[in-house]
């Protein structure tokens, strides 16, 4: 109740298109290496999200995620 919600936006810099691969978990760790480049998350993080099964939300859509490692928000 009387939250304010900010605008959600993804850096262009984290969006890979036309990946050729088959599998998620190359997806999931050119990802994991996008945000360690820019400094967002630590080897910690790279380690979760790689050894713990994508969620799938459908439609093609999968997220990972860690409570550990996170270094910063992203804008």
């Amino acid at each position: 109740m009387g939250e304010t919600i900010e605008p959600f936006e993804i850096p262009a810099a984290n969006i890979s298109l036309d990946v050729d691969t088959q599998s998620l978990l190359t997806l999931v760790a050119i990802n994991a290496g996008q945000l360690q480049v820019q400094s967002a998350v630590e080897n910690r993080f790279i380690s979760e999200v790689i050894n713990n099964a994508a969620l799938p939300l459908g439609k093609g859509l999968w997220v990972t995620d860690s409570v550990v490692g996170n270094v910063k928000k992203m804008p």
